[in-house]
């Protein structure tokens, strides 16, 4: 199976209610042993990880998206998702999640980790 680790930055906009309601996904605690909310929280709390220009503000929300591709029945593919979020509160990343449904940020960056086999 290969799997693939995405990461999307955004930025918080404003809360407010969107008009809809409904259930929502709650994020992973973990995407394998190493790969944890614990771990992205730590290393991007201690070192500027990213390889453009960034410095985070209030409100910014990192997510770390785990898809793993793999055969399901009639031969084709169904992608798996987990995913990690995390806010950064001014002063540190937090393991936390915005309401879609009442919040509204703004895609700013996205990429892919680069994972050791």
């Amino acid at each position: 199976m290969k799997a693939s680790v995405k990461w999307t930055l955004f930025r918080f906009i404003k809360e407010e209610w969107s008009g809809m309601d409904g259930m929502l996904l709650q994020p992973s605690k973990e995407f394998s042993i190493k790969l944890t909310d614990s771990f992205f929280r730590e290393q991007l709390n201690v070192q500027n990880c990213f390889d453009f220009d960034y410095k985070p503000t209030e409100g910014d929300c990192i997510i770390f998206d785990l898809i793993i591709h793999g055969k399901v029945k009639y031969g084709g593919y169904k992608p798996e998702k987990k995913f990690i979020s995390l806010i950064y509160d001014g002063v540190r990343w937090n393991i936390e999640q915005y309401d879609c449904f009442y919040t509204t940020i703004e895609e700013t960056n996205s990429g892919y980790l680069k994972l050791k086999p």
